[in-house]
């Protein structure tokens, strides 16, 4: 599948998926078994995992409507051949340089459900409990996302409260122990949650000219926040990583500059958001851009911020500090 190129040095996209990146499909076409979930999932393959069949037999066992298997290209796992033992599962390999949310994106496009489960290969070496009540339940609550617990392969808890912060002039992700149902955190560790499908598309997805895995998934959910969605933990259901606890690179690269033009600087005013013309100075001195390439991302972000001032709900201060009040009356 061929898609258009797009360049990313000069937009910010406003649509789901206006990047189309090229990919291989494997598929055996079986059909849907009776009685499936109402669910899909799609798997993201971080590495050639031994777990891999594993995972695979565990999700089939759950009867999902649809499971979509997304991978990078050259990593390469004999899919070929999985394809022909489970021809149920639909396999797609990017056939292009790709993040995690590119992957993402193609995974949500192929889905035909309403709702879909989110989870990488190494989380799956267990079989899930996950189940029709807990959907129902889930499907009930009408979040963007919905995120478990996580667990190391020796059965330690993860961090999986996220709190958005500000420390002095920087912001900040602190990462919390404590979790109880329906308690908001910024973003869901490693993707993993159940998703609303059209509310995913609706916020554009993950944006492709954030190149840093870490700042492109922080960019999706803080707009998420900031457009009125909320994604929220649940000790329902749970996952433990097979191996080690992928790390992630934190480095504020020219992907955070993007993220900081898009979800920090825009001011909300009574029922629009705005990039006020006065903040380029603090920007300029943040970016340490040369004077005519800062000029030109302010511009690209501000009519990014024109274009979508009205799905704008409250901006990054009101967020955190609502944040904190609400963390500190819930304890």
């Amino acid at each position: 599948m061929r898609g258009n190129v797009v360049s990313a040095m000069n937009i910010i996209p406003s649509t789901f998926n206006q990047r189309q990146v090229n990919y291989t499909v494997l598929w055996g076409n079986e059909k849907v078994k009776r009685n499936s979930l109402n669910v899909s999932c799609i798997l993201l393959n971080r590495n050639s995992t031994q777990f891999r069949k594993i995972a695979l037999e565990n999700l089939l066992a759950k009867n999902f409507s649809e499971i979509i298997s997304v991978e990078k290209n050259g990593e390469s796992f004999n899919t070929t051949s999985l394809s022909h033992t489970y021809p149920g599962v639909k396999f797609i390999i990017a056939q292009e340089e790709v993040t995690e949310g590119d992957l993402l994106n193609i995974g949500m496009q192929e889905v035909s459900t309403e709702y879909v489960l989110v989870v990488h290969d190494d989380l799956c070496w267990q079989p899930l409990n996950f189940n029709q009540n807990l959907i129902s339940k889930f499907i009930s609550e009408d979040k963007f996302c919905i995120a478990p617990r996580l667990f190391t392969n020796t059965n330690q808890v993860l961090p999986v409260s996220m709190v958005p912060t500000i420390d002095g002039q920087t912001f900040t992700v602190e990462h919390g122990l404590y979790i109880k149902e329906g308690l908001p955190t910024l973003f869901p560790v490693d993707y993993t949650g159940f998703y609303n499908v059209e509310k995913f598309k609706s916020l554009g997805g993950c944006d492709f000219t954030i190149t840093s895995e870490y700042w492109q998934k922080l960019d999706l959910f803080m707009r998420a926040w900031l457009w009125g969605e909320e994604i929220i933990l649940s000790s329902l259901f749970s996952f433990s990583f097979s191996g080690d606890y992928p790390a992630e690179n934190l480095d504020a690269d020219p992907s955070y500059i993007r993220f900081y033009l898009k979800n920090l600087l825009p001011v909300y005013k009574i029922d629009h958001a705005v990039i006020p013309s006065g903040s380029f100075h603090t920007f300029k001195k943040t970016s340490r851009y040369s004077l005519a390439k800062a000029i030109e991302l302010f511009k690209m972000a501000r009519k990014w911020t024109e274009e979508n001032q009205n799905r704008f709900k409250t901006d990054a201060a009101n967020l955190i500090l609502k944040w904190g009040s609400v963390n500190e009356s819930g304890k």
